[in-house]
C-alpha cells in the first residue's frame, strides 16, 4: 500500500515477500534486528516530488543486510519511489 504508483505497477506483495527471502536466504541464524535508520530528508538535490530516502538495516547473528527506499510525496501522501535490495 506504500508503494508509488509505478511500483505498485511492477511489484506484487508476493514479488515483495519474494526478493526479500531471496536476500536474507543465506542465513543460518533467524532474522532478529531489523531497525530503519532516520531519513535523509536534506538533499539539496531533490526532484520534484522527491522527500529523501530510508535505510533499513536487517541482520542476525551472521548477516547484514539492508533495503534502501527512496521516498516521494504527492498531494500529502507518502510513498516508496524506489526500492534497492541488499547493502549498498
Amino acid at each position: 500500500a506504500m508503494l508509488g504508483d509505478a511500483l505498485q505497477a511492477e511489484l506484487s506483495a508476493d514479488d515483495l515477500r519474494r526478493e526479500y527471502t531471496e536476500m536474507v536466504d543465506y542465513a543460518e541464524s533467524p532474522i532478529d534486528e531489523v531497525e530503519a535508520m532516520p531519513p535523509d530528508t536534506d538533499s539539496a538535490d531533490a526532484a520534484q516530488g522527491e522527500r529523501g530516502w530510508l535505510y533499513v538495516a536487517i541482520g542476525s547473528d551472521d548477516i547484514a543486510e539492508a533495503v534502501s527506499l527512496s521516498l516521494g510525496e504527492t498531494d500529502g501522501r507518502l510513498y516508496v519511489r524506489e526500492l534497492e535490495w541488499g547493502r549498498p
